[in-house]
């Protein structure tokens, strides 16, 4: 039987987070997130929607929220959808991990999966870690349609073992905030599609 999986990448969070590496840190939504978030519950009720699985973060639940009212789906929250763990860098602008962390923010910006987070998290960590998440909600929801909501990271990380990339490569793709991506699951095979 087939589950098929909405991922939801959480909408536009508040101004504090503009410039920062925003992983555990817990921002909420500007005003226009909160329009992306009641305009993706208005599309997704259309769809059939059984289930709403968000990210624990604040920005993913105010996400999530609207969607499971317009669909009538319960709403879970599943600790293994929140973002990657950037550790002693998170919450931090960008320049100031550029300036004090020169190397370590060119290797970044370069080759982002090969980054070992001061006291966070790895890429294979949250690549792991996401795959347990899909796993978990595909089996928990043969036969319907979930929505995940949740972040970049783990949309990236779900993505690249779906799509023929390397893991690399799967940075090249644009995930905008409030952007859907749907897949199908049979037998534990994921498969995208537009």
């Amino acid at each position: 039987m087939t589950a098929r999986i909405v991922l939801v990448r959480h909408a536009e969070p508040g101004r504090s987070a503009r410039g920062r590496a925003i992983g555990r840190t817990d921002v909420g939504l500007s005003r226009k997130g909160a329009r992306q978030a009641r305009e993706l519950a208005s599309n997704l009720a259309a769809t059939g929607v059984d289930r709403v699985v968000s990210s624990p973060s604040m920005r993913a639940v105010r996400t999530a929220e609207p969607i499971a009212r317009a669909c009538g789906a319960p709403l879970e929250v599943d600790d293994d959808l929140r973002e990657i763990d950037f550790g002693a860098f998170d919450g931090r602008t960008f320049a100031s991990i550029e300036r004090e962390h020169p190397g370590l923010y060119a290797t970044w910006m370069r080759a982002p999966t090969a980054v070992a987070f001061p006291d966070g998290e790895t890429w294979p960590a949250l690549r792991e870690r996401a795959e347990r998440a899909m796993e978990r909600i595909a089996k928990t929801g043969e036969g319907r349609t979930t929505v995940a909501v949740t972040h970049l990271g783990v949309i990236l990380a779900t993505l690249g073992r779906v799509l023929p990339v390397a893991d690399e490569d799967v940075f090249r793709l644009t995930i905008e905030h409030a952007h859907t991506s749907w897949l199908d699951v049979a037998r534990g095979l994921p498969r995208a599609y537009p």
